[in-house]
């Protein structure tokens, strides 16, 4: 199950790793790190003071610095009050105490919301190439790669509130709602769209969302499960069929 993050681009630990920048941009001892995560290419960890150190590939997220990609200088905004931390493929975002939002790697900076800093943020989710932060309100904030579920401007009507959890695949995000029901975007081949057969089945009594790298199975109050994305990683109960796979009960 993926609930956070791609479980092939993102890790997380609670080991005694200590590290820390020196002048020259290497790590020593200082602190321990309560917090660790990785993509592909780059670490990132949180200090005791809620500060981020990260090594690694810089292009990917392995310096808060400008790289030859581009991107912003976030390192004073990463200097303390960090509590999370989510990697995609080519970077990581963090979440603050004061539920602002801040990312790097392959683009990043403060991330905004019409104009301003993003508030008000309980917890951020990622695929391998975007991310999406859920609020308090119960709304959704999405950015990064547009197929990857950067945008998800066919369901801002679905995401205005009622949302209590996100789930992720490598390509694609299905969030759960208060009523019961599921909202998907991202890449239609991968999960964010759901067949017809199958979204009949997601509009109420939905208790939880399993994926693998490329599709999702939601199990329902009454021990039903349904599954959509790709066949060949799950997305189908019964295999492909003109009129799709049947579901099984109590699995």
């Amino acid at each position: 199950a993926v609930n956070d993050a791609p479980t092939h681009v993102s890790n997380a630990s609670s080991s005694s790793i200590k590290v820390t920048p020196t002048s020259t941009g290497q790590q020593v001892t200082r602190e321990r790190s309560y917090q660790q995560r990785r993509n592909d290419h780059a670490f990132a960890a949180i200090t005791e003071d809620g500060s981020v150190v990260v090594w690694g590939d810089q292009n990917f997220g392995g310096t808060l610095t400008k790289t030859s990609f581009g991107g912003y200088d976030v390192s004073d905004e990463l200097n303390g009050n960090v509590k999370e931390i989510i990697s995609s493929e080519f970077g990581f975002a963090a979440l603050r105490n004061d539920g602002t939002v801040v990312s790097w790697g392959s683009g990043g900076g403060v991330v905004e919301e019409n104009g301003s800093p993003i508030t008000s943020v309980t917890k951020i989710f990622s695929t391998d190439k975007a991310y999406a932060a859920l609020k308090e309100d119960g709304s959704v904030f999405t950015w990064g790669n547009a197929e990857n579920g950067g945008d998800s401007s066919l369901v801002t009507a679905d995401l205005q509130g009622g949302v209590v959890n996100i789930f992720t695949n490598g390509h694609a995000f299905a969030a759960l709602k208060q009523d019961g029901s599921v909202v998907t975007w991202g890449n239609e081949e991968y999960g964010g769209a759901v067949p017809s057969w199958v979204n009949s089945n997601l509009q109420d009594d939905v208790v939880s969302v399993f994926s693998t790298g490329n599709a999702f199975a939601a199990l329902k109050s009454d021990g039903s499960v349904h599954a959509w994305g790709d066949k060949h990683a799950g997305g189908n109960l019964n295999g492909w069929t003109s009129t799709g796979g049947m579901v099984y009960n109590d699995l």
